[in-house]
C-alpha cells in the first residue's frame, strides 16, 4: 500500500496517465480509502483544468511583453532614485 506522500508525489503523473499499471493501481487503491488524498488529487485536477485555456496562452504575448517592459522600466527608475 502506498503512503500519502507517495500519492502526493505521483498525483500529477496519475492525472497525466503517465504511470505504470502497477503504480496506477496502487494509487487507485489508496485513493479508495484515503479521503485526504482523494481530495488532494481532485483539487489538483481542478487547478490543472483551470490552467488550460483551450490550447491558447492565458495572456496574449503582447500583454506579457508590455508587462515585462513596464517592470524593467520601473526597476531602472527605482535604481536611478537610489543613486
Amino acid at each position: 500500500m502506498l503512503k500519502c506522500r507517495e500519492v502526493e508525489a505521483n498525483s500529477s503523473r496519475l492525472l497525466d496517465g503517465d504511470l505504470p499499471l502497477r503504480t496506477r493501481l496502487a494509487m487507485r487503491m489508496h485513493l479508495l480509502i484515503c479521503v485526504h488524498c482523494r481530495r488532494f488529487v481532485r483539487h489538483l485536477a481542478q487547478v490543472r483544468d483551470m490552467m488550460r485555456v483551450r490550447g491558447r496562452p492565458a495572456v496574449p504575448d503582447d500583454t506579457v511583453a508590455d508587462v515585462h517592459r513596464r517592470l524593467l522600466q520601473a526597476k531602472s527608475e527605482h535604481s536611478t532614485k537610489s543613486i
